[in-house]
């Protein structure tokens, strides 16, 4: 086999070889260009970068991410967990804290998440919260950031306490309140609200037709191992041409491909489910233990999470903020409730 110097430095170290050296000192002489020359420097280099995490590789960054307890979300990017990862320690000036634990979330893909407390405080974000970490790395006062977070008390759809049940502890009259059950005076407990379930808690998708009969649906959460029988429902298609009629074929844990009786061009969305599980929440079991380890790892010292509370249509009793005059209080509604 030739050898063939890979770099400049490879080249010329070669060149100095007298003939009467051969191939095979050309090869040793390649090989100590390789330890000592260009790749010995592209190494280092590289080594030097693995703990900057906007340079640094997949797998150091997964190491790191590790190290400094910031948990990458399932859909998270490569690009975002590398910059999240920079911004570690503004991150954890806000733990223990409602702001800490919703930024935890967010970026954990519950981008919805509310939290509410026993006393009928809630807590939410209404954008992404990269702006405000970079913020407290200014050094900003971010108890002026309304437009991100908002907390306040809930005005519920049930009667206002008017005085405290433990003595020497009052409770102003007229106090609306969220509560999680009778005991009203253990006010460090909180339950967390999806209004709108992550993705990855269902198996979904979307097929793509262009002018065919045929699309590759993938799911927003793969099915477990082993699992190839499941059952499917499709919507109707955003634009048709007469009457078609669609099904699955070819299942598989990561998707499928959804026939059409004639040839067209839009999207059908549909929905699997294997047995036994609800279509519209079937979170995995390590997907929930990852959830559960952020409200641990997040939450104060001294709170205690409640439940967790899935909406899978309808409303929450009481959550968007409401009056009993309220039009829409009666519509169904299911929410699936897990241990926190």
């Amino acid at each position: 086999m030739n050898f063939q110097p890979s770099s400049a430095f490879e080249s010329w170290i070669t060149q100095l070889a007298q003939g009467w050296m051969g191939a095979k000192a050309k090869r040793i002489w390649g090989a100590f260009s390789a330890v000592l020359g260009d790749q010995a420097v592209d190494w280092a280099t590289q080594a030097l970068l693995e703990h900057l995490p906007q340079y640094a590789s997949v797998a150091s960054n997964a190491l790191t991410g590790s190290e400094r307890q910031i948990v990458r979300g399932k859909t998270e990017t490569d690009a975002g967990y590398a910059f999240r990862l920079v911004l570690a320690v503004p991150q954890w000036k806000m733990a223990g804290r409602p702001l800490g634990l919703l930024t935890a979330l967010y970026f954990g893909g519950y981008t919805s998440a509310v939290l509410c407390q026993q006393n009928g405080v809630y807590h939410y974000l209404t954008g992404d919260p990269t702006a405000l970490l970079q913020a407290i790395v200014r050094g900003d006062d971010i108890s002026t950031w309304p437009a991100t977070y908002q907390t306040g008390p809930l005005n519920v759809l049930i009667a206002p306490l008017t005085s405290s049940v433990t003595p020497g502890r009052s409770i102003p009259a007229g106090t609306p309140w969220w509560t999680l059950d009778s005991d009203t005076d253990h006010c460090s407990r909180f339950t967390l609200l999806l209004p709108n379930q992550p993705s990855f808690w269902m198996h979904k998708g979307t097929a793509t037709f262009v002018n065919a009969s045929s699309a590759p649906i993938v799911w927003s959460q793969p099915f477990g191992s082993g699992v190839v029988t499941y059952s499917t429902v499709i919507s109707a298609p955003e634009t048709t041409d007469g009457f078609i009629d669609f099904a699955t074929t070819a299942l598989t844990q990561t998707g499928a491909t959804v026939l059409a009786s004639d040839a067209f061009t839009g999207t059908v969305d549909v929905l699997a489910w294997a047995s036994g599980e609800n279509p519209l929440c079937c979170p995995s079991t390590a997907d929930l233990t990852t959830l559960r380890n952020i409200l641990n790892l997040w939450r104060p010292a001294k709170a205690m999470c409640w439940s967790i509370n899935a909406l899978l249509y309808g409303k929450y009793w009481g959550w968007p903020v409401r009056n009993w005059s309220s039009s829409d209080v009666w519509t169904p509604s299911e929410v699936a409730t897990f241990a926190s």
